[in-house]
């Protein structure tokens, strides 16, 4: 499901999203193609774990956080990307729940 939840077009709107998102120290750690790097193993995450659902909406993802990481920092280093830290990689993650929360509010109004 969360494979395909971004397009090309809305890309560059996420990674602003999450670069302002993210703390001071850590905003000018990531470059666009890091984040855009890791919105690729978010989607893979979540298109390869099953997800928990929230008991008032059906569709609702609540991830667990601490696989995600571990999941992000395990394939980072098979791709020898990075290397990242779990704590900023947790940042990361938030920012894009938020952005995604902020697309669920918008199609609410």
């Amino acid at each position: 499901m969360h494979e395909d939840f971004y397009d090309v077009a809305d890309e560059q709107d996420v990674i602003d999203f999450i670069r302002n998102y993210l703390p001071t120290e850590l905003k000018e750690k990531f470059t666009d193609d890091d984040l855009l790097y890791l919105l690729d193993l978010i989607s893979e995450y979540y298109s390869e774990h099953e997800a928990e659902t929230d008991e008032e909406d059906e569709n609702y993802l609540v991830p667990d956080e601490k696989e995600m990481i571990k999941f992000i920092l395990r394939e980072s280093k098979k791709d020898e990307m990075g290397p990242y830290l779990s704590e900023d990689i947790y940042f990361v993650i938030l920012g894009e729940m938020e952005y995604a929360n902020s697309l669920y509010e918008q199609e609410g109004e």
